[in-house]
């Protein structure tokens, strides 16, 4: 079963929000590490390049908003 995109942007926040506080670089190498399993594990449930592209996107966006 795959997850809509959306739901994968939810697990990787909700899964890194779990951790204890860290520094912003910190925190974006585990959005980052969180996106790589996700995407090694699920890449074949969507069209060719959706799930990369989407990930890519969602970490442009992450590093922008920690200020990296």
């Amino acid at each position: 079963m795959s997850r809509t995109l959306e739901e994968v942007a939810a697990y990787i926040d909700k899964h890194s929000n779990a951790l204890p506080s860290q520094s912003p670089q910190e925190q974006y190498e585990h959005f980052e590490m969180l996106a790589i399993a996700v995407l090694d594990s699920e890449f074949d449930n969507y069209p060719e390049g959706t799930l990369q592209d989407f990930l890519m996107d969602y970490l442009t966006t992450k590093r922008k908003q920690l200020s990296l």
